[in-house]
C-alpha cells in the first residue's frame, strides 16, 4: 500500500498511476490480504 501511496504523490504527474492502475492495484492488495487471512486462520 505504501508503494502505491508514494506513486500517487509523485511530483511529476505523468509518473502517477491512472485511476484504472490504482483500482487494479487495490484489488490485488485486497485479494492478497484475503489469502493471508485464510492462511492465518487455518494455522
Amino acid at each position: 500500500y505504501a508503494n502505491l501511496y508514494m506513486k500517487c504523490w509523485e511530483s511529476e504527474p505523468e509518473k502517477r498511476p491512472t485511476l484504472h492502475e490504482i483500482l487494479t492495484e487495490l484489488e490485488r492488495l485486497s485479494k492478497e490480504i484475503e489469502i493471508l487471512s485464510v492462511i492465518n486462520h487455518s494455522v
